[in-house]
């Protein structure tokens, strides 16, 4: 058999899409945002208008995740979505630890390991 790839693995990130039932929440000074997905290098947020996100805006809260660890982030807005609820991304200048994430995604795969999608 053939070794059809060749190069080195381009995946820099792990990524997790959270489930509407289990994002959390980024906890800033004067605002709360939901996750809709997660790297160790940047999010996806909804932003429900509480304070609109603007790009250029620095992100500076708390992280609490379903598995229990809680992270300090500080990112930058860089950009912004309309969407039926409007959505932005950041990408974070601390970044989460790897041990978080993939804490995280175990949470979330013991949860789900039964669902049918």
């Amino acid at each position: 058999m053939t070794d059809f790839y060749k190069g080195s693995n381009t995946r820099e990130c792990y990524r997790i899409e959270y489930p509407s039932k289990d994002r959390p929440v980024l906890k800033t000074e004067d605002a709360e945002y939901t996750l809709l997905n997660l790297s160790e290098k940047g999010a996806k947020f909804i932003d429900l208008k509480e304070r609109p996100a603007k790009v250029g805006q620095e992100l500076r809260g708390t992280i609490t995740f379903n598995c229990g660890i809680t992270e300090r982030i500080v990112g930058e807005v860089i950009m912004l979505f309309d969407k039926p609820e409007p959505e932005f991304i950041a990408v974070f200048k601390t970044r989460v630890s790897f041990k978080s994430v993939i804490s995280e995604q175990r949470f979330l795969i013991e949860k789900y390991k039964h669902a049918i999608f």
